[in-house]
């Protein structure tokens, strides 16, 4: 039985009728993400990285890519006039990216790399 949602349409083939179990399903958004978004997307991701970079310097990739992610959140949080927002948003990403790195060290030691 096929079932089709709103983000889905049934492709019909010369020799397949509709809403037969052979059809094909494709997603009604062909293409990729709007460029706007693929923007953000490639400038968050080079962040991350710039961080992890600096962070095998002090040996604690982790915490030092989420203290540099969470710099540049906040920066954009703060140009919507919202610094308390702003402050809140740095707290969060570095108070998760500590306990991340944590973990991570934990682990590690339990086994006993």
């Amino acid at each position: 039985m096929l079932i089709e949602t709103a983000a889905m349409r049934c492709v019909q083939t010369p020799n397949r009728m509709c809403g037969n179990s052979q059809s094909t399903i494709e997603s009604v958004r062909r293409g990729s993400y709007p460029r706007h978004m693929v923007i953000g997307i490639i400038v968050f991701g080079s962040v991350f990285l710039v961080g992890l970079a600096l962070g095998t310097v002090t040996r604690r990739p982790l915490t030092t890519a989420s203290l540099v992610v969470a710099a540049f959140v906040s920066l954009l949080v703060v140009q919507t006039h919202e610094p308390l927002a702003g402050f809140a948003a740095f707290a969060l990403i570095s108070l998760a990216g500590l306990v991340l790195d944590s973990v991570r060290e934990t682990v590690g030691l339990l086994l006993g790399r």
